[in-house]
């Protein structure tokens, strides 16, 4: 179990340095996305040569709304 963990920020750490604007699962603070602010949560966001470029956010039925808010 030590070598994904790896593989995977040494993906991260190449869309960064070669500015690839690759889609990561990754977690990132919130500032209203989810309804949500100044909170961190795994999210899937745009990584390139400024880190975390962008946050997609995912579109959440009622119930699925309803557990994250709890």
């Amino acid at each position: 179990a030590w070598y994904a963990p790896g593989a995977a920020a040494a993906q991260m750490v190449e869309a960064i340095v070669d500015d690839q604007k690759r889609i990561f699962p990754c977690c990132a603070m919130l500032k209203g996305e989810y309804g949500l602010k100044d909170i961190y949560m795994g999210v899937p966001v745009k990584l390139g040569k400024s880190g975390i470029e962008g946050i997609f956010e995912l579109q959440l039925n009622k119930a699925e709304k309803k557990l994250l808010m709890e």
